[in-house]
């Protein structure tokens, strides 16, 4: 009679620890589903405002091209702008310094 006790015992046990593994399933089941959704939904979110800012940065593009074809050697000498006579270019071989030798802080 102590057997079955401890049967009858052992197996209400094994339901209940059964039962809340079921159940702790079902509830990870809901709540990565609900995550997968919420990932989905901002996914095409993000992909819709990235479509909408390529296409403002594009528009500015070609407003940006549109007004430096607008301006032009006599728009710019019309402005005061005038061709640089004395033109200095560096060349890929030569080496520059820059010093940071200032008036307050003379090189010692």
């Amino acid at each position: 009679m102590v057997e079955k006790a401890l049967q009858f015992d052992n197996r209400k046990n094994m339901f209940w620890i059964a039962a809340v593994c079921i159940g702790l399933s079902v509830c990870l089941y809901i709540y990565f589903i609900t995550a997968t959704v919420k990932n989905v939904v901002l996914q095409k979110q993000l992909s819709l405002e990235v479509g909408n800012l390529s296409e403002e940065v594009s528009v500015k593009e070609f407003s940006s091209i549109a007004l430096k074809d607008a301006v032009t050697l006599q728009y710019a000498e019309s402005l005061g702008f005038a061709e640089a006579q004395n033109k200095v270019f560096i060349t890929p071989t030569s080496v520059s310094f820059v010093s940071s030798e200032t008036p307050e802080n003379p090189a010692i």
